[in-house]
């Protein structure tokens, strides 16, 4: 209880400083970059130039959000969940590197992780990965083992899949955290769907036939239907009552027939799981509803002032910002 009023006391300060969809909008409306340094000078980012669409810049606040996590989230089994979803973005960048033969950029190093990149890199350097914690023992040597005959998209996904069945059974105690790993592992099946039936239309590369994640709560033999050249992603969406918000979400991902922007998708849907939970007390989810909103809240402002440079209208960026959390 004493934990969770500090953490609370913590995040309630943090989202006093958030900006609200209002601001967003008028940062949309700006002319050029000058009058958007001008209109931002009045937030917590005081100094609007190129920082907000730099790799540096966006590690170093994603870093402090990742230890911020890690030290207010009080439920240990819900904490280690987080933390070896960080550790596998450094198993992922260390296997790039040997894949490559080049040190992997700091930008895609994460802290607050159960190893360290270069514990890392040096249990698999040596093939000492076998003395990694299993479910990372178990993610590198598929990995090693398919690195030379499988794509990217297939390691990516296979990695994921193996990470969100020991998640949803690491959640099982605690109620939000399981239904959120089970939304994680429909927002993979639904990008799997969808990948299936539009690839062709867009630069995207061949999807994996026949992967479905079991665990989630789209039903397998709803998705199998789904692949009916017949059906849109967006009805589909509609059809499983996507944790109650599948039509507002296919109207802000899809476009028509085809997937507009599946990114946007993806972080739509974790916001609004959040703001389903913002009001509960006494959870994890008061903390990894702020991270969630501060994370969306970088990626709005560095593709707003990217629009602005590049002479979009702001109509159409208003209609790219993602979903806000207040």
């Amino acid at each position: 209880m004493s934990h969770y009023a500090y953490a609370s006391g913590i995040i309630k300060a943090l989202e006093g400083k958030l900006l609200s969809k209002a601001k967003l909008h008028q940062l949309a409306e700006s002319q050029n970059a000058d009058e958007f340094s001008r209109n931002i000078s009045d937030t917590v980012y005081s100094v609007a130039d190129s920082r907000l669409i730099s790799e540096d810049y966006f590690f170093g606040v994603f870093s402090e959000l990742n230890r911020l996590q890690a030290k207010l989230i009080a439920e240990e089994s819900v904490k280690n969940i987080f933390l070896a979803e960080n550790t596998l973005l450094n198993l992922r960048a260390v296997l790039k590197s040997i894949k490559e033969g080049v040190e992997a950029p700091a930008k895609e190093l994460v802290p607050s992780a159960f190893v360290s990149y270069d514990a890392m890199k040096n249990y698999i350097k040596d093939g000492r990965y076998f003395l990694l914690p299993d479910i990372f023992a178990e993610c590198a040597e598929h990995v090693l083992k398919k690195m030379k005959t499988s794509t990217p998209l297939k390691v990516d996904m296979k990695i994921d899949e193996l990470f969100l069945r020991w998640a949803l059974y690491s959640a099982k105690k605690n109620e939000d955290c399981f239904k959120y790993i089970k939304m994680r592992i429909d927002i993979l099946n639904i990008l799997n769907l969808v990948q299936r039936k539009t690839y062709h239309l867009y630069d995207h590369p061949k999807p994996m036939h026949g992967l479905f994640i079991i665990g989630g709560d789209i039903d397998v033999k709803n998705f199998i239907s789904a692949l009916d050249v017949s059906v849109k992603p967006g009805e589909f969406l509609k059809r499983i009552n996507f944790f109650d918000y599948s039509r507002k979400l296919g109207e802000i991902a899809y476009e028509g027939e085809y997937l507009a922007d599946f990114s946007r998708f993806y972080d739509d849907a974790q916001t609004c799981f959040w703001k389903k939970l913002k009001f509960k007390p006494f959870g994890f989810h008061v903390v990894c509803g702020y991270v969630n909103a501060k994370k969306i809240e970088l990626k709005n402002l560095k593709m707003i002032y990217g629009a602005i440079k590049n002479r979009y209208t702001p109509e159409e960026i208003k209609k790219n910002i993602r979903e806000c959390y207040i």
